[in-house]
């Protein structure tokens, strides 16, 4: 078989087929792989990469939102990156593979109303959804959140916490009484006081979606600057929660095993673009993300 021959049988059905979706990520960095962040204060970052199915959606992250870290909040506002901002085309699970997230219309939605316009803002709703499967799979967690947040003496918030989990009424000291956890989710959030809760929250959240068979969470991107920027016509993005399931839209794949575990982006590649080789560092979402 000749160079020629061996290349063509490379590439002819070497496609993943489990990744199917079309996606995009902006970015002003050069990097082999993408890698799960540390949980910070905003629980969805922590969760996986962020990717939008509308190429204008990503664009609009790469030129607005591309700030320096920097050493503390406003730096981040003020100071830029270098870099140019790029777009990544990425290939991703099926459609069906991601947990749609639940944002409810607001009631003062109206024909004139973008679909990201009136419902829940996404962060918050996909923060809920986290909530409310880690406390079902960790109620003590739930107690402390009582204790922190609503100022419940420990053992009260012992019972109000089971009892919430289990579907029943919680004691006097929740105003409002709601029946259940959904409901108590629903009115107050629930995102941990404290470092360590937030952390084990992603992981117990992520880890019970990934048991379910999903890949990701999907939803509808809710920034003005971003899902309202010129050109944007599909408001939908998704979280991928493993590296390992993105891929570039350039990769190309033989019959070696390590290629479907690996996170790098170009494993198993045909062709490797000028420069692959030296590329090393891994994409930190806080530094393309909204403070």
């Amino acid at each position: 078989m000749g160079a020629r021959d061996a290349i063509a049988k490379l590439l002819v059905g070497a496609k993943r087929t489990d990744l199917p979706t079309r996606a995009y990520h902006g970015t002003n960095k050069t990097f082999e792989a993408f890698e799960n962040q540390p949980v910070g204060y905003m629980l969805d970052r922590g969760l996986g990469t962020h990717v939008a199915a509308d190429p204008a959606l990503a664009s609009s992250f790469a030129d607005r939102w591309i700030k320096d870290k920097g050493p503390d909040y406003f730096s981040r506002w003020t100071k830029e990156v270098k870099g140019e901002p790029q777009i990544l085309p990425l290939r991703i699970p099926a459609e069906d593979k991601f947990l749609p997230a639940v944002q409810h219309p607001y009631s003062y939605r109206t024909p004139e109303h973008a679909p990201w316009q009136a419902i829940d803002h996404d962060e918050y709703a996909i923060e809920r959804m986290m909530s409310e499967a880690a406390y079902r799979k960790d109620p003590d967690m739930l107690a402390r959140y009582l204790v922190e947040a609503r100022n419940m003496k420990p053992g009260e918030a012992a019972v109000s916490a089971r009892s919430l989990v289990e579907g029943g009424s919680p004691v006097d000291a929740i105003e409002g009484k709601p029946r259940n956890l959904t409901e108590f989710v629903r009115n107050y959030g629930g995102k941990p006081y404290n470092d360590a809760d937030r952390a084990l929250m992603t992981d117990l959240a992520r880890t019970h979606w990934q048991d379910q068979g999903y890949a990701g969470i999907k939803y509808i991107n809710t920034s003005p600057t971003e899902a309202g920027a010129a050109g944007v016509k599909d408001p939908t993005s998704y979280i991928v929660f493993d590296p390992k399931h993105i891929r570039s839209e350039f990769a190309a794949f033989g019959d070696d095993p390590a290629s479907m575990a690996s996170s790098n982006l170009l494993r198993g590649a045909a062709f490797a673009p000028v420069g692959a080789g030296v590329m090393g560092e891994t994409y930190d979402q806080y530094k393309g993300s909204q403070p």
